[in-house]
């Protein structure tokens, strides 16, 4: 398990307390992911584009499938002065962790998850839009 991955074990779970247990936590090679390797990511949630370099990359949810949001970021090639995501399609140390819901009828969560996150975080790509 990632560092990174324990710590948000711990932040999700100081904020969200019981309500933590809706969400199942996954760490995947973004390697990995474009190829689909593990369909737990396939669902509602929340994820996270990290690297050692750059740390947290960007925070984002989707309502239905969080990996392929993840992945458009890499496709679209999102970016900032400081990172290009498609970058991170040939990198063997990027990583996605996914924080998804194991029961649809609590995604509202989601949302509320991914703002706390995105403010808690500090990712080097800002989403342009709060809440």
């Amino acid at each position: 398990m990632h560092k990174f991955l324990s710590k948000l074990y711990k932040v999700v779970g100081v904020e969200l307390g019981d309500i933590s247990r809706n969400f199942e936590f996954l760490e995947i090679k973004t390697l990995h992911a474009l190829n689909n390797s593990d369909p737990r990511a396939n669902k509602a949630g929340v994820y996270i584009h990290y690297t050692d370099e750059h740390q947290v990359i960007k925070v984002g949810k989707h309502n239905t499938n969080a990996r392929v949001r993840a992945l458009q970021h890499i496709r679209d090639n999102t970016k900032n002065d400081v990172v290009q995501m498609y970058s991170l399609a040939s990198n063997p140390e990027a990583l996605i962790f996914f924080i998804v819901l194991t029961d649809t009828s609590k995604i509202h969560w989601v949302l509320a998850l991914e703002n706390y996150l995105e403010k808690h975080l500090n990712p080097t790509i800002r989403s342009k839009r709060s809440g």
